[in-house]
């Protein structure tokens, strides 16, 4: 990717967070909305794994990632759902979360 191919991604990006942020103005700034988090596994010689956690900011506090609500418990799956915008545990996070930020060119 050149320069100004990375500029011009850089502004698509930039118009997509501020149209995310505007929707979504306390949404939590750990996870981006997500409600989960990456975290690394150090196996030592062997490597490592990556795994997904719920993130210890919102849900751990039990508060939406998106609106900041207080979550409520779904009986029928046991997965937290936020009463105010909807948002559930699973949720695709791809279609709600905040937007990733591109590549810098090498």
């Amino acid at each position: 990717m050149t320069g100004l191919e990375y500029e011009i991604v850089l502004e698509r990006y930039e118009r997509e967070l501020a149209k995310f942020e505007a929707k979504h103005p306390h949404h939590c700034r750990r996870c981006g909305g997500a409600g989960m988090i990456i975290v690394h596994e150090n196996l030592g010689p062997t490597g490592g794994s990556y795994g997904a956690k719920a993130c210890p900011v919102c849900i751990g506090s039990g508060f939406c990632p998106l609106c900041g609500a207080e979550l409520v418990s779904d009986e029928d799956t046991d997965a937290g759902k936020c009463t105010t915008c909807g948002w559930t545990e699973g949720m695709s996070s791809v279609t709600v979360s905040f937007p990733p930020a591109p590549e810098p060119p090498l």
